[in-house]
This record gives structure tokens, C-alpha cells and sequence, in this order.
């Protein structure tokens, strides 16, 4: 059956999320901006300043939450075109231009280029929405760039020593986590539509729920481990990985007090291999071909799709382009 997505018009708080409760059971869109301004590009940065590995995707941005029906755990997702990735307390985000964003993630970073013909109101919006659900800064570009790719800095396990990757083995390893990250983000999305996740079994939430966290607001967000924890394990189980696995103890960056997020035990995480090995295997069973319908995102997930042709393919099938530069604005914003 497909995923219902809801789109009521919710008005968005100043200072914070709806007070009334997301549906359940659907996705909810917050936000959509392209159509005639233009369509939004996303981009894999990485290297010296304004050098960006890819373009891999364009077309209208949006974010999107989503809630499992009858429990407050929650995600909320940018999507471009059809790379999706998610937004929480711990992931940090810069604006880096009028219209240029960055999203830190482990391993890589996004840059994300708005509709050239955004409106100011419009990008005040999004700006809302990011200093709701991530660590939100506004940096010019000097200071925002060495900041990123710090964070986005992934290393090996404990003794494990690094190797001397050639810079296309790097840059191949940064696209194939990136379209791995979507994929993830797409797989934790459907197990809360889908109700796959069980809150009392498969998770782990970091402070209770109680009344008043609930007052605050009644969501529990995912936090950015739910979606790099999945990518890890996959990684790690088809051997891609630099160094062993474990999930991650620390957050990147503290969330606000008293904010409760949720991410997969190792009870959950182990549903979710089951769940990617069992779709990679039926559809090597039928013949599939990755990339056809929804199967894309396991097949990504699972490592069907390797080497530099996937983010070609993906790239070519939104119009986008997979070289180019994302230039950081050296003025802050306003």
C-alpha cells in the first residue's frame, strides 16, 4: 500500500515546532521551495575551499517529518530531487552564503545551493526550520569551511591503522556514503510509516518521556546516529568500511536540555540488516536491476551500486550535473 503523505499547511512557530501533533502513520511536508524559482542543488563537498566532488542531485527542496502511528518517535528529512537526508539536534548545519547551506555528516559533507530565485522570506523559513531541529550557525565562509570538514572527518577503529586511499578511491568512498546516507534516511522512514519499529524493543531514547517533555512538544526525534549507525553496520557487514564497528558512543554536538532523541539498539539495527539483506536477496532472486522503483533504496543500501557510475546515474536522472563547484560566499549573511 503506499505511504499516504499528509499536506495539511502547518504553521510553523517563530521559535519552534507545531504545537499540535503530527499525523501519524504519514508523512508531513514543512516545507517545498523550486518549482518556477528555479531548482535547488545538492552537492558532495569535499578538498580545498569551493571544490565540491558533485553534483548529485537538483530539483525542489523540501523537508518532511514523519511519526510512528501511536508512539512520538519521530523524523524529520531534507529531500532533493530523490536524495533524502535527515535533520537532528546533533547534526550541525552552516549557512555559508545568501543561499548556501551545509550539513555535516561522518565521513562527508553536503552543500546545498537554493533556487536562485528564492525569496528572502523563503529562505528565513528554511533557516527556521534548521535552528529547530539541528545545530544551526551562520558562518562566513573562512570559518565555516575548516568547521565542516572537521566534523566531517571519519576515522578508523581504535589500533586499526588508515590506508592511502588515491584521491578517486576517496572521492568514490564520500558519493557512495553520501547515496548510502539516502538510502538509510529513505529505509528509517519507512519503518516508522510502516510501524517495522517496535519503541519498546528495537530502540533506545536518551531521556524519558514524560508530561512535560511532551507539553514541549510530543515528538521524540531521531538523532543523526539512527540514519549513520544503519550506513555503519551495512558498511561494516560488506566489509567497506575503514576499520571495525561499533556504534557511535558520543554526539557530535550536545542537543538542547531537556530534549529527548531516539536511535536504533542493537536489537533494531539488527531487524534493519535483516530487512536490507532480505530485499537485496529477492531482488537478485527476480533479476532486478538496481535502481528500478522503490527497491533503489535497498539496493543502494545493500552495495548493489558501487563505484562512480551510481552517482552518474543518479546525477544524469535529476539533470544534474556531477562536477562543478559549490562556491562558499566569503561575506557573512545577514
Amino acid at each position: 500500500m503506499d505511504v499516504e503523505r499528509s499536506t495539511n499547511a502547518l504553521a510553523l512557530k517563530e521559535t519552534g515546532f507545531p504545537a499540535v501533533a503530527l499525523p501519524e502513520g504519514v508523512d508531513t511536508e514543512l516545507l517545498r521551495l523550486g518549482g518556477p524559482t528555479g531548482p535547488a542543488l545538492l552537492h558532495v563537498v569535499c578538498g580545498s575551499v569551493n571544490q565540491c566532488v558533485a553534483c548529485i542531485q537538483s530539483g525542489d527542496l523540501s523537508v518532511i517529518a514523519v511519526r510512528r502511528s501511536g508512539s512520538p518517535l519521530s523524523m524529520v528529512s531534507c529531500v532533493v530531487g530523490d536524495h533524502q537526508w535527515p535533520l537532528a539536534f546533533d547534526s550541525p548545519a552552516l549557512r555559508v552564503g545568501l543561499r548556501k547551506f551545509f550539513f555535516a555528516f561522518p565521513g562527508f559533507f553536503y552543500g546545498l545551493a537554493l533556487p536562485e530565485g528564492s525569496s528572502d522570506e523563503d529562505v528565513e523559513r528554511l533557516e527556521t526550520i534548521l535552528k529547530m531541529f539541528c545545530t544551526y550557525e551562520n558562518e562566513a565562509g573562512e570559518e565555516a569551511y575548516p568547521k565542516m570538514k572537521k566534523l566531517s572527518i571519519r576515522g578508523p577503529s581504535p589500533g586499526t591503522p588508515l590506508p592511502e586511499p588515491s584521491t578517486r578511491d576517496e572521492t568514490t568512498a564520500k558519493l557512495q556514503r553520501a547515496l548510502r546516507t539516502s538510502a538509510a534516511a529513505k529505509l528509517v522512514t519507512k519503518v516508522l510509516l510502516r510501524n517495522a519499529v517496535d519503541p519498546k524493543l528495537h530502540v533506545d531514547i536518551t531521556a524519558p518521556v514524560t508530561s512535560a517533555s511532551l507539553a514541549a512538544g510530543p515528538h521524540v526525534l531521531a538523532s543523526l546516529r539512527t540514519v549513520s549507525d544503519v550506513v555503519d553496520a551495512v558498511e561494516a557487514a560488506r566489509g567497506i568500511g575503514v576499520g571495525g564497528w561499533s556504534m557511535a558512543p558520543d554526539l557530535w554536538v550536545e542537543p538542547p536540555d531537556g530534549s529527548s532523541y531516539w536511535h536504533f539498539n542493537v536489537a533494531g539495527l539488527t531487524m534493519v540488516l535483516r530487512a536490507v539483506a532480505a530485499v537485496a536477496a529477492r531482488a537478485r532472486a527476480v533479476g532486478r536491476v538496481a535502481g528500478q522503483g522503490g527497491g533503489r533504496s535497498f539496493s543502494t543500501l545493500a552495495g548493489q551500486e558501487t563505484g562512480m557510475s551510481t552517482v552518474e546515474d543518479e546525477s544524469h536522472a535529476s539533470g544534474a550535473s556531477t562536477s562543478g563547484n559549490f562556491v562558499i560566499e566569503t561575506a557573512r549573511p545577514s
